[in-house]
C-alpha cells in the first residue's frame, strides 16, 4: 500500500467503526488522524470500550475516554492531559517511568486496568516474565536476567507481532527473542526503508511499528543519545564548604605551668570557594595544622588546626532523561593546588 492507500483505509476503517463521517476524517492531517486511529486501536484491544459503545462515540469521545483513563492511571491532572495530543496520551498510559511493562500488559490483552490497579510494579514485572516465558522459546530464568527496559522492550516486540498477525501464537512459541526482534527488523525494514533499525532498542523498534515521528533517523540525534558507551561530563550545580577549626592556647594558667605566652584562640581565616572562568569550580579542601611560624598566606597563629569538607551536587539531568541508560561508571576529576607550590 502507498501512503494515500494507507491513509484513505483508516478513514474508511474509523467512519465505519465510529460515530463521525468519513468527511470529517478526510479534514484531517495525517498526524491527527493517526492519533484518532490508535485512540480507538487502544480503548478497543484493551476492553476498555466494544465495537458497540465505539459505534455511538466520536473522535472527541474516544479522546475524551482516553483522558480519563490516563488520570486514573497516572494521577496526572485533567487540565495537564487536555494540552497532550492523542499519542502522547497513549505514551502517558504506556507508562515510561515503569519502563512500558504496565502498557505492554495492557495492549496485549495479558491483563486489563481493575489487573494493574491491583498489582505493584514487580508483580506487573513478573507477569510479563511468565508470559513470555509461555509464549517463546526462552526460559524464565533469561527473561528474570532481563533488566525493566529490556523485559518491556521484548514484550512490545511479542505483541507487534502477534497483534499484527505476522507470527502465530505457535510460530512465537519456537522463537527466542532475539528471532523475534531480527523478524521485526525485517518486516520494518521493508516498511519503512530505515537503515538505523539494527542499532535501535527493542521498545525504539516497537515505537517505529506503531508509526512514532518522536525517533527520526539515528543521523539527527545528538550522538550521547544514539546506541552505544557514551561519556557524559556533568556540571556541578550546588556547592556546599563546610569547615571545622580548632585554636589551642599557650598562654600560662598556674604559675607552675609555664606557656609560651601564645594565644590562638583570635581567629582563622577560612578560605571559600569560587568559580573560575571556565565554570570549574576552586576551592580549599582537605586538613592542616600549623604549629610554630604560622601558615604562609594566612595569619600569624602558631597553634591552629582545620578540616574542609567540600560536599558537590552534580546536574546529571541529561543521563536521567535517557529512558534506557544504563549508568556504567562514574569518575571525579579535580586538580590537586598546594599554595607555592603549583598544581599537581
Amino acid at each position: 500500500m502507498s501512503a494515500e492507500d494507507q491513509r484513505n483505509t483508516l478513514i474508511v476503517e474509523l467512519s465505519s467503526r465510529t460515530k463521525n463521517d468519513v468527511h470529517f476524517y478526510q479534514g484531517l492531517n495525517d498526524d491527527d488522524l493517526g492519533g484518532v486511529g490508535t485512540t480507538l486501536v487502544y480503548l478497543r484491544q484493551t476492553g476498555a470500550r466494544t465495537d458497540a459503545d465505539l459505534k455511538s462515540m466520536t473522535a472527541d469521545d474516544m479522546r475524551n475516554t482516553l483522558i480519563v483513563i490516563a488520570n486514573q492511571q497516572s494521577h496526572l491532572s485533567g487540565p495537564s492531559l487536555q494540552g497532550k495530543r492523542n499519542a502522547e496520551i497513549l505514551q502517558v498510559l504506556m507508562r515510561p517511568e515503569r519502563s512500558y511493562i504496565g502498557g505492554v500488559l495492557l495492549v496485549g490483552q495479558f491483563r486489563n486496568f481493575a489487573d494493574l490497579n491491583r498489582m505493584s510494579t514487580e508483580d506487573q514485572r513478573n507477569t510479563l516474565i511468565v508470559e513470555l516465558t509461555n509464549r517463546t522459546a526462552n526460559d524464565v530464568h533469561f527473561y528474570q536476567g532481563l533488566n525493566d527496559s529490556d523485559l518491556a522492550g521484548t514484550g512490545a516486540i511479542l505483541v507487534y507481532l502477534r497483534m499484527a498477525q505476522i507470527r502465530s501464537d505457535v510460530d512465537l512459541k519456537r522463537m527466542s527473542a532475539d528471532d523475534m526482534r531480527n523478524t521485526a527488523i525485517v518486516v520494518l525494514h521493508e516498511q519503512t526503508r530505515r537503515s538505523d533499525l539494527q542499532a535501535l532498542t527493542n521498545m525504539q523498534l516497537a515505537l517505529v511499528a506503531l508509526g512514532t515521528r518522536q525517533l527520526p533517523s539515528l543521523a539527527n540525534v545528538p550522538d550521547f543519545l544514539q546506541p552505544g558507551e557514551h561519556t557524559l561530563s556533568f556540571p556541578a550545580n550546588h556547592v556546599t564548604l563546610q569547615w571545622s577549626t580548632r585554636s589551642f592556647s599557650d598562654v600560662p594558667v598556674i604559675g607552675t605551668f609555664i606557656g609560651r605566652g601564645t594565644d590562638c584562640t583570635h581567629g582563622f581565616q577560612l578560605a571559600q570557594t569560587a568559580t573560575d572562568a571556565s565554570g570549574k569550580i576552586v576551592a580549599v579542601v582537605g586538613w592542616g595544622q600549623v604549629e610554630g611560624d604560622g601558615h604562609p598566606n594566612s595569619n600569624s597563629d602558631q597553634c591552629v588546626s582545620w578540616t574542609g569538607r567540600l560536599l558537590v551536587n552534580f546536574d546529571i539531568s541529561r543521563f536521567l532523561n535517557i529512558q534506557t541508560a544504563q549508568f556504567i561508571r562514574g569518575v571525579l576529576s579535580y586538580q590537586d593546588h598546594v599554595p607555592g607550590r603549583g598544581v599537581a
